[in-house]
């Protein structure tokens, strides 16, 4: 099925045998423009989690950046830009929820997925306070998705 045409556009073009001069050419758009797809950073010292994050969510049609630490991820923030961090709260070092804090302040109104398998930890409190979703871990991928997606412009 053909799309129907949404838009027409001028380009300009060389002419082949006209040396300099330039031509306009009329065509018609049929599709809408390309919308690259979303960067996501992804924390946790478990390299297996990250592995198996990092594929999943690459199948879902989502750019990843991946990272085994908070100082590795502050770096690459740093660097690159983000439409969202999927974060582990338990991590040596820096804590994934003042990992989020640190990120959401560098990059204003960023969404954050914090996943923990503590349910009950007092990291939990700060991090729901920053606006952080927080995913219990067995993670839920379809739940992951969805809020990304839903968050993501």
């Amino acid at each position: 099925m053909k799309p129907s045409p949404t838009a027409s556009a001028t380009a300009l073009r060389r002419g082949p045998r006209e040396s300099g001069s330039i031509a306009r050419s009329e065509f018609i758009v049929g599709y809408p423009p390309v919308k690259e797809s979303p960067r996501i950073l992804v924390v946790d010292d478990s390299q297996e989690i990250l592995t198996m994050l990092s594929h999943t969510l690459s199948r879902h049609g989502f750019l990843i950046d991946a990272a085994t630490s908070s100082e590795e991820a502050l770096a690459r923030a740093a660097t690159a830009a983000y439409d969202a961090a999927v974060v582990d709260l338990v991590m040596p070092g820096q804590d994934g929820a003042a990992l989020a804090s640190a990120l959401r302040q560098r990059i204003q109104g960023l969404p954050v997925a914090l996943m923990t398998a503590y349910a009950r930890s007092p990291l939990l409190v700060a991090a729901r306070k920053a606006g952080v979703r927080v995913f219990a871990k067995p993670l839920s991928i379809q739940e992951l998705v969805t809020f990304l997606q839903s968050e993501i412009p």
